[in-house]
């Protein structure tokens, strides 16, 4: 039968009576009382320690184990928690025709977030450039969307100081892995064993690039010995897709632990907007509005896959109408749009658009 650990009080109690049954005349319970303290305090370090034997206990599985203790289990595999990564990315600058830039040059975000160009150049005939940049720091703030302004922090000759992130954007920067994520990347490894270049295995691969948070692969994507792998990064981009600059890391990670005769292709899905309209909504306020739009995002993260040619997905009307139902508020309504389920085509992934709410009103 299962331990039933006593509560602080049940404890004291125990105290108490022991204080009773050794000390034959003694009365813990009387105040004031040196015993009545003594007991208090014997029973509070109990209690103590059986917290701590508890928090023992829950460290021994890989799904209730936390912190260093959870770093221990992935040393059993080889696989440690991945540590904080520089973003790095291309930015475009321009300047006199032949001016050689050399590395070491930094430049800086509007928000003061600074970089340092990696790998110097010559600027082109046309007056332009693209420089590789690093992160002065690692973690996910310094990722950067196309088209970001960039300023260098001093001026250099022949060189304007103004630039912009280039269209792969910069990407690749993450923050230490979080418990969830970490133990999430183990329960993968202990319930689906590297198998030699399986499907299971490609999505292992890929989750062990700082931010990537979902895959979905399409084996024989275009015949035998081809493989699609499509991911997302849920935490580092609205809708998750990810950048140019992400998605070359990934397929240059994936290549150089592949099987050698798989012809593999990483891609971006291509995200689908879903637009949600909804009538009647009662009772209809900001609450229940706000509430709806929490558990529709959810949804969508928890039941949306990229879809592909092995597994093709469906939006289930259902689902969406299911999610409207579940908001904390909610009484009844009428889900308009979408007006049936919605299926897609390979490397499609629906993302929640505009959520509009008809009101009746003229």
């Amino acid at each position: 039968m299962p331990f039933e650990k006593p509560n602080l009080v049940e404890l004291v109690e125990r105290a108490r009576r022991a204080f009773r049954t050794e000390l034959p005349g003694s009365d813990a319970w009387i105040w004031p009382n040196n015993l009545n303290v003594s007991a208090k305090v014997f029973g509070a370090m109990v209690h103590l320690n059986l917290q701590w034997l508890d928090y023992i206990a829950l460290q021994r599985w890989v799904t209730t184990a936390d912190g260093e203790f959870l770093d221990r289990h992935g040393q059993v595999y080889g696989m440690p928690r991945l540590a904080p990564a520089f973003a790095r990315g291309l930015v475009d600058m321009t300047g006199t025709s032949g001016t050689a830039i050399p590395s070491g040059l930094t430049m800086s975000r509007a928000d003061g977030l600074e970089y340092i160009v990696t790998e110097g150049g010559v600027v082109s005939g046309g007056g332009t450039v693209s420089l590789a940049v690093k992160a002065l720091k690692p973690g996910s703030d310094y990722n950067a969307l196309a088209g970001t302004p960039m300023s260098l922090t001093a001026s250099f000759a022949n060189l304007n100081s103004e630039g912009a992130v280039g269209a792969a954007g910069i990407g690749l920067g993450a923050d230490e892995e979080a418990d969830e994520s970490y133990r999430a990347r183990l329960l993968w490894r202990l319930r689906m064993p590297p198998h030699g270049g399986a499907a299971h295995d490609y999505v292992a691969w890929a989750r062990e690039i700082g931010g990537v948070t979902r895959v979905f692969v399409d084996p024989l994507a275009g015949g035998p010995g081809t493989v699609n792998v499509y991911f997302l990064m849920d935490d580092l981009y609205e809708g998750g897709i990810p950048q140019g600059a992400d998605v070359s890391a990934v397929q240059a990670y994936i290549d150089a632990v592949r099987p050698v005769t798989a012809i593999v292709q990483v891609l971006a899905p291509s995200p689908v907007e879903v637009t949600i309209e909804i009538e009647n909504l009662s009772p209809d306020t900001t609450a229940v509005r706000d509430a709806i739009a929490l558990e529709l995002a959810d949804m969508f993260r928890r039941e949306a896959r990229v879809s592909t040619a092995s597994a093709p997905f469906t939006l289930y009307r259902s689902k969406v109408w299911q999610a409207i139902a579940d908001a904390t508020g909610e009484d009844h309504h009428t889900l308009n749009e979408p007006a049936e389920d919605v299926e897609y085509e390979a490397g499609e992934l629906p993302v929640l658009g505009d959520i509009d709410f008809i009101t009746g009103d003229p």
